[in-house]
């Protein structure tokens, strides 16, 4: 007897470790234990043995879903060993790590005979998983509606709600087509107008779908087919905006109503309009859906249709009887929608039945303004293609290219502001006035230069004689427009009307500089001298704290440097990390320019924000002629810089020989000390310049070139 428990112990051992089992059962259970099922006696050794392998196999990690042993049979359908381990004691309920049971997995696998046993067993039919699922819902999409009946003959809850969106059995079978599983439930109590989270009812899903018959069972059996979701949207609503004709027919047949709206005050014929919906459209109307209802912001079914280029719907709402004078509540037509939308062909369409080309939106606008953004923003080509086709078209039709908005913009205004140069010319060409100014006095040229100062439409208006005359502010943009762009006839016609030549322009995209200063740092010479002339301040700075002397040093302009030194400029005025003109010119190499400034008293020993003076960048980067230059104007050769290295240290750690000889003939100190105690042999001797140890040495007999920290 006790051969035949060992030989029983032993083969039950050896199926607990197959392959196939080990990483399930040695994966902490909940509430299940896997030797229930061993009604023998197990003598010491096989114990040991069993526990070492369990461990081995690592027991350390939760369970996967469906891993447990008693899940694990649930899912595949292993009835067998699933009633062998109900048997022996297995929780008929236990969860796995997704708080599945294994009736779950049973009704989502679709496994009849395994739901029936567990069932049998005890198994809760309404078990609830973490996201509220139950085994009825996951039974739903299976091909197996027997599991269904099933469960709900077994008290499974038809009406519970789970997931993120709050959906019962019989929304979930709607969704999933399974009509079958829908005439079960709604016989088993199911709740025809109950609402997922957003209020939609199964009708709504059905009819969103398209799904006629599941809507109409749903209907026959008690659905309201008028209900509303949170955003008062009904099942026509829905079915008319996908496009759902057989669908709209039943519901329009059930009694449906047409005049529904929703929270934006959308009827389904403004929806069908809207998503270019033409044959629900034009079924919606046949059966009398009003063509000029409007929705909380005025808009008809045409301004819909209209916005978003159906022309084909535009047609038919035409036919119909629909206004194409309406108005919205911002005063738009559908034709200042059809222009705003760059719909030539559904305008055109407007424009041949009627459509008034003057009417003024509530700002003024009308449409030929709304062809043209009211904004800075430039045309791309294709957009500007467009544009000049619909300008055309309008202009043909009669519209008055001089009418103002509120504010007393034109056409042209915005075309200038647009960079649409070939509306700017045909405006003009079809008479626009160039020179018309809104209520702020500014003019279409005024609108070419703000923000993206468009040089091709500004230089055409000015060629067509445009008015550079008007407010000061006005006068000063355009000055500091013709200054960044070089127009110098302008800047002439500008100082000559009396233009403040020092005034500050905010610019869009650069810094606040005056139109000196634009036309140093953009090259255009000609108007910078015209302007120092013309007493600019030649010491005016930018954000940045450069002066025009700096700029002019920085772009290598010899002549303008002297133009401005003779008319004042100051030559040691500190910019930007307080370098001097001749900090930027020592460091360019621009030694003409050091040479200019050096004439004109630049101190050669001015120290910048680093603590650094000029010598030491021309040390430093071996500019032999331009330290000829600053010792000759005075550059003190031993002068120490915020480390305390000398023009000699900086030269010996370069290795350039012929500026240490040149520096050591002006006095340079051999000997001069930094901050950290080396001297210029020590620096030298950190790069292994020996040519430069032996020179600094000859000058100096007891130097030692480094300590034991290479100092």
């Amino acid at each position: 007897m006790k051969d035949c428990e060992a030989a029983s112990s032993a083969s039950f051992i050896k199926m607990l470790l197959s392959p196939s089992l080990v990483p399930y059962m040695c994966r902490g259970l909940d509430k299940v234990c896997l030797f229930e099922g061993l009604k023998v006696r197990l003598n010491r050794l096989i114990c040991l043995f069993l526990v070492l392998t369990i461990i081995s196999a690592g027991c350390r990690k939760k369970p996967a879903p469906a891993t447990i042993p008693l899940h694990w049979a649930a899912k595949t359908g292993d009835i067998q060993r699933l009633s062998s381990l109900l048997s022996g004691g297995a929780e008929v309920n236990s969860r796995d790590n997704d708080t599945w049971t294994p009736l779950h997995w049973a009704a989502h696998k679709g496994h009849k005979e395994v739901v029936e046993l567990l069932i049998s067993k005890g198994a809760n039919v309404n078990a609830k998983d973490k996201d509220g699922w139950t085994p009825l819902l996951l039974a739903i999409p299976t091909v197996n509606t027997d599991i269904v009946e099933l469960l709900v003959n077994n008290g499974a809850d038809v009406n519970a709600k789970a997931g993120k969106y709050d959906i019962t059995s019989l929304f979930y079978a709607v969704q999933e087509d399974n009509n079958k599983a829908v005439e079960i439930l709604i016989a088993k109590g199911g709740d025809l107008n109950t609402t997922d989270k957003y209020g939609y009812t199964p009708l709504h899903k059905a009819a969103e779908k398209g799904a006629e018959s599941t809507s109409e069972l749903l209907i026959n059996k008690g659905a309201d087919v008028n209900a509303k979701s949170d955003s008062s949207l009904t099942p026509m609503h829905l079915a008319a905006s996908r496009g759902r004709t057989d669908t709209v027919k039943l519901l329009l047949a059930k009694g449906a109503d047409m005049s529904a709206r929703n929270v934006f005050g959308n009827t389904p014929l403004s929806m069908a309009a809207y998503k270019g919906q033409k044959i629900v459209a034009e079924l919606l109307i046949a059966n009398g859906a009003d063509v000029n209802t409007k929705n909380k912001e005025d808009h008809t079914p045409l301004h819909e249709a209209t916005c978003r280029g159906h022309k084909d719907i535009v047609e038919i709402l035409i036919a119909k009887g629909a206004d194409i004078s309406s108005k919205d509540k911002k005063g738009s037509t559908p034709l200042h929608d059809a222009v705003n939308s760059g719909n030539d062909d559904i305008a055109e369409l407007l424009i041949n039945k009627g459509a008034d080309v003057n009417a003024k939106d509530k700002d003024g606008h009308t449409p030929l303004h709304n062809a043209l953004p009211s904004w800075s923003y430039r045309l791309d080509e294709d957009s500007l293609r467009g544009t000049v086709k619909l300008v055309e078209l309008l202009i043909n039709a009669g519209v008055d290219i001089k009418a103002r908005s509120k504010d007393g913009a034109t056409a042209l205004h915005y075309a200038a502001s647009a960079g649409a140069i070939d509306v700017v010319k045909l405006l003009v060409d079809r008479g626009a006035d160039i020179n018309t100014k809104t209520t702020n006095g500014e003019t279409p040229l005024i609108y070419a230069i703000n923000g993206t100062e468009n040089l091709d439409v500004a230089k055409f208006l000015l060629a067509k004689g445009a008015d550079i005359d008007g407010p000061d502010e006005v006068k000063i943009r355009l000055l500091d427009f013709a200054a960044v762009n070089g127009l110098t006839e302008v800047v002439c016609r500008l100082i000559a009307n009396g233009v403040n030549v020092n005034a500050k322009q905010k610019r869009l995209y650069d810094q606040d500089s005056s139109p000196l200063l634009n036309a140093i740092s953009h090259g255009h010479r000609a108007i910078a001298k015209l302007l120092i002339t013309n007493h600019a301040d030649v010491n005016a700075r930018n954000n940045d704290g450069d002066a025009s002397l700096h700029v002019a040093v920085r772009a290598n302009d010899k002549e303008l440097s002297e133009c401005l030194l003779l008319h004042g400029a100051d030559p040691n005025v500190a910019g930007r990390d307080l370098d001097t003109p001749l900090h930027c010119a020592v460091r360019l190499e621009y030694d003409d320019l050091v040479e200019v400034l050096l004439h004109y008293d630049a101190n050669a020993n001015a120290k910048n924000r680093a603590g650094t003076p000029p010598l030491h960048y021309a040390a430093s980067r071996g500019y032999k002629h331009i330290i000829e230059l600053l010792l000759a104007n005075g550059a003190n050769v031993n002068m120490k810089d915020k480390d305390g290295d000398t023009p000699l240290h900086k030269a010996a750690f370069r290795g350039n020989k012929e500026i240490v000889e040149l520096l050591l003939a002006n006095g340079a100190d051999v000997t001069a000390k930094d901050n950290t105690g080396r001297t210029p042999v020590d620096e030298a001797a950190r790069r292994g310049h020996d040519d430069i140890i032996t020179l600094l040495r000859a000058k100096t007999p007891g130097a030692v070139a480094g300590d034991a920290n290479g100092k």
